[in-house]
């Protein structure tokens, strides 16, 4: 098992998510914004990170299918075991993600899908160097993303977000259910997200409430579970079994 250690503090200004939570089809039906921005923090053992974003309707009304542009991204610290040639040896990993895309989205009535593709640039750098881990260094793929979510029109709530990039083979998904009561939604989720050097899996719960930010409309959405994973392969990006969580809010205009 990895030592804990402190992880750094991340400026969230700075950082650019492994993959952006979706934007909230009820947020569309309210007025005309056309601008999402969104952040966060997520931890599970020995792995933390930080993303911030955002997206735009090209129409300048989010509230109508159209076309979108999203630029999102990460920075993680995370840490693993491995034995180098001078023995066991604990890895500390910094990790940037930074991902351009254009997409498109539907809204129909009691939900919305949207698509995008674009690019996708990530950063490792592993202290010391770990020459056996592939996830080292830099590498551009190709990214494509997927979103489906109910509107506030049903008092069930059902969504899902899926990822993958060409990157490092990187994937990563989620699925939501849940009921509404009074702007508010409470459900479980499960989910899970891998490359080259790590898979892991989770399931837990969430919350997601109204964030009055003056005159912005904005949510705010907490979730906590258990993550599973197989410690003898992995690479350390995901962290390691046992709890996870995270906390992230998002605001339009």
């Amino acid at each position: 098992m990895a030592r804990i250690k402190l992880l750094k503090s991340l400026a969230l200004a700075n950082l650019l998510v492994l993959s952006a939570a979706p934007v909230q089809a009820d947020d569309h039906t309210s007025g005309a914004t056309s601008t999402v921005v969104f952040s966060g923090i997520d931890f599970a053992d020995d792995s933390i990170a930080g993303y911030t974003g955002i997206i735009v309707s090209a129409n300048r009304d989010l509230g109508k299918d159209g076309i979108l542009f999203r630029l999102v991204g990460v920075n993680a610290q995370y840490e693993y075991d491995t034995t180098l040639p001078g023995g066991p040896t604990v890895i500390d990993g910094d990790g940037w993600f930074l991902d351009a895309m254009v997409g498109y989205q539907f809204l129909r009535t009691g939900y919305r899908i949207a698509g995008y593709i674009g690019v996708d640039y990530q950063d490792h750098d592993l202290t010391p160097n770990d020459p056996f881990n592939s996830v080292n260094g830099d590498e551009v793929g190709f990214k494509v993303v997927g979103e489906f979510e109910t509107d506030d029109t049903s008092r069930l709530y059902l969504g899902a977000l899926a990822s993958y990039s060409t990157a490092f083979d990187t994937y990563w998904a989620r699925g939501r259910v849940g009921l509404r009561h009074e702007d508010w939604i409470f459900g479980v989720e499960g989910g899970g997200s891998g490359n080259e050097g790590y898979d892991v899996q989770r399931i837990g719960g969430f919350v997601d409430m109204p964030l009055a930010m003056g005159p912005l409309s904005g949510r705010l959405t907490g979730y906590a579970g258990h993550q599973f994973a197989d410690d003898e392969d992995d690479f350390g990006l995901g962290g390691g079994e046992g709890l996870y969580g995270g906390v992230g809010y998002s605001f339009s205009f």
